[in-house]
């Protein structure tokens, strides 16, 4: 088993009220095949109100439970086991283990009570809790078809089935539940039997099971959905079920009217197509998500069939819309089928492909004046109409804001319209004005809203000036302009710029002080200013080192001059060389250029030579390096020759001296290797080749 992805986990939630978590959709189903008489309104169907789109849905009668689907939860494979490769599509958001578990606790369910889980396909926002619920409540029995990638045509469609699927069926048989994941309508009595009944006075019918095993597009293709009836009422939890397969053509016939449904697949194409939707011409409507996935495509798309059935009086209730105001939507299987929505809740529905924002209230659009807010915190504003205001300038209580062209309020900060850009709060949406400090910056937005563009401006009295993407300059020249920490310009404030007195320099920096006593770099070149602030040229002394400025007061470095009838020669720091060889030119103590200074050369005594260095004196006890090569001098100077042992290696030096260095060199008949350094190489291996302790080839 691959090792999860583990998200932050939450707390449990117990009937929070503005409380945002992820995405869940709830499925129901209803088949005309089945009606069982229910003893009273002793039976419920719970569908958990998730944002997002996925789906949780919990059977309830006379005290007992079952579930059908529980949504997506927080862990995925994370690639590192080769059965479960991190594949594409995989949701990897924070899921909603935690807030399925506890909503089923605080109506009552436990291990006594919970008699089977019904997971409708392998998709992740159907039975991705399935492990989590099924280990925490140990359902008697555990629904689910058999799966496998195998199954699949597209790779591309096999996100985590498996891993889900594979955690699904290891904890029903962890907890003991039996799991049947074929069914039989020989013996309705028998564990395979699709129909059972939950509480005595609730019959629950698995259909659209029986899948072939035969390739298929992806995983929607195989999903069961599941009828449920009680007290002459049939509702039909439509999993993902769509007409690809024609599987919505051979529902339709065997359901005919239901009282309540639950979409299929929340509400995308192939999913709710008309001849379906029309023979089960329900009585209510639960689209199991946020609505924005509801198909406009064909003549007679889902939103149509959606306006239509509005129209002639079903309600629409969408579970995720419902999550900022309770934990399900609970819909009792009686005459009315009661629910618990109030009736003083507006929700915004947003209508992806439309671009429509409705106003939905007990189910139904319904014309308003003001906010609505979506549990993502959203916001769209009505003005006496069922469709939310697009895009339009805004003005409610003397603030300002837009809605863009899908109605909601811009609430993302930055934002361009009408040519000009614009800052709305990330909070409120509200549309900022005056100055505003965002992203280390300051801007300033007009009455309007619109931000001042790049250029000088004149706020309150005083010049700013904002660059070109209109962040306010601050403590900069601007040309020869100075603004300051605040933005504000400066007029007493002038450029950097020499002064002459009388003769005599100094140097104005922009606050009108001055340098002293100090080295300072101008323009490029360094100067020196004595303690009163002038500009000094001429010899300078500086920790016993010579410097030379020129008439101009710029520093002398980095070559030979001509000062005063004598060659220097200066480094780049400007400090005079003295005593000194400049490649072959040797400066006195007094740092002048002595012409034709005699350089270094070998000297000879009988057989024996040593080195006289230029300005006098020999090397001893010593290597040198003389004309590119090395040699070694002993104590009284001689140059040496042959094999000398020096610090803790053998060199050889030639008859002239000159150290042997990297390679092979045969000396006295055999072979022996010199590294970089001259040093003769033992006992070791060169390219294959052995030397041995006295350094010699071995062949």
């Amino acid at each position: 088993m691959a090792i999860k992805n583990q998200k932050r986990r939450r707390k449990y939630k117990f009937f929070q009220w503005f409380f945002l978590i992820g995405s869940f959709c709830f499925f129901v189903w209803n088949s005309a095949a089945q009606t069982v008489q229910a003893a009273g309104g002793n039976a419920k169907i719970h569908f958990l109100t998730l944002p997002e789109n996925t789906t949780a849905i919990l059977l309830e009668c006379n005290g007992r439970f079952g579930m059908v689907d529980s949504g997506e939860d927080s862990d995925y494979p994370d690639g590192s086991d080769p059965n479960y490769p991190q594949n594409p599509g995989i949701s990897m958001i924070e899921g909603w283990e935690d807030d399925v578990i506890s909503y089923l606790y605080s109506v009552g369910v436990n291990t006594e009570n919970f008699e089977f889980y019904i997971g409708t396909h392998a998709h992740s926002d159907h039975i991705g809790t399935a492990d989590e619920v099924i280990r925490e409540f140990q359902p008697e029995r555990v629904y689910l078809q058999e799966y496998s990638d195998q199954y699949i045509s597209s790779p591309i469609q096999y996100m985590d089935n498996q891993y889900i699927y594979d955690r699904a069926v290891a904890a029903a048989r962890e907890v003991g539940a039996e799991l049947i994941q074929d069914f039989s309508t020989e013996d309705l009595s028998g564990i395979h039997s699709p129909v059972f009944t939950l509480g005595n006075d609730m019959t629950v019918e698995i259909m659209n099971y029986g899948f072939s095993h035969m390739m298929i597009s992806n995983a929607n293709d195989m999903s069961l959905g599941v009828k449920v009836s009680a007290n002459g009422k049939t509702a039909f939890l439509a999993g993902d079920i769509n007409n690809t397969l024609g599987a919505e053509n051979t529902l339709a016939g065997q359901l005919g009217h239901v009282d309540l449904l639950c979409m299929g697949h929340h509400g995308y194409y192939g999913s709710n197509t008309p001849g379906y939707m029309d023979a089960l011409s329900p009585d209510l409507l639960i689209l199991p998500g946020n609505v924005q996935a509801v198909s406009t495509v064909g003549t007679r798309s889902t939103y149509t069939i959606l306006k239509e059935l509005s129209q002639n009086g079903v309600p629409m209730y969408a579970t995720a819309l419902y999550e900022p105001y309770m934990d399900a939507i609970v819909i009792s299987m009686d005459e009315a089928l009661s629910d618990n929505v109030p009736a003083e809740i507006n929700v915004p529905a947003w209508f992806q492909e439309k671009r429509e924002i409705i106003n939905y209230r007990k189910g139904f659009p319904e014309k308003m004046t003001g906010w609505s807010e979506r549990y993502d915190k959203k916001k769209a504003y009505f003005s006496d109409s069922s469709c939310a205001v697009r895009s339009e300038w805004i003005t409610v209580n003397d603030k300002k804001y837009y809605a863009d062209e899908n109605g909601w309020i811009q609430m993302e900060g930055w934002f361009l319209q009408d040519g000009h850009w614009y800052y709305a709060d990330r909070k409120s949406g509200e549309i900022l004005t005056g100055w505003i400090y965002v992203d280390d910056s300051w801007f300033y937005m007009e009455k309007d809203g619109a931000m001042l563009p790049g250029g000088w401006h004149q706020i309150d009295g005083n010049y700013y000036y904002m660059y070109f993407h209109g962040a306010l300059a601050t403590d900069t020249w601007i040309g020869d302009f100075y603004v300051d920490e605040s933005g504000v310009w400066r007029p007493e404030y002038a450029p950097k710029h020499w002064v002459n007195d009388n003769g005599s320099w100094w140097y104005r920096h922009d606050d009108g002080s001055y340098p002293v006593s100090e080295w300072e770099l101008i323009d490029g070149s360094w100067y020196y200013f004595d303690a009163a602030g002038w500009m000094q040229t001429g010899w300078l002394n500086q920790n016993n080192s010579w410097y030379y400025l020129s008439e101009s007061g710029a520093m002398l470095s980095n070559g030979w001059y001509w000062i005063d009838g004598s060659c220097y020669y200066m480094y780049g720091s400007g400090q005079m060389a003295a005593n000194t060889w400049i490649e072959k030119s040797y400066v006195n103590a007094s740092g002048i250029w002595i012409p034709n200074y005699s350089i270094g050369q070998w000297m000879q005594s009988g057989s024996l030579w040593w080195y006289l260095y230029d300005a006098g004196g020999f090397p001893k006890a010593q290597w040198e390096i003389i004309g590119g090569d090395w040699y070694y001098f002993d104590e009284s100077g001689w140059v040496q020759t042959g094999w000398k042992f020096i610090g803790d290696a053998w060199y050889y030096l030639n008859e002239s001296g000159a150290m042997l260095s990297k390679g092979w060199h045969w000396i006295d008949g055999s072979c022996y290797y010199m590294d970089a350094s001259g040093k003769m190489m033992t006992d070791t291996w060169i390219d294959g080749s052995y030397v041995n302790s006295s350094g010699v080839w071995i062949p």
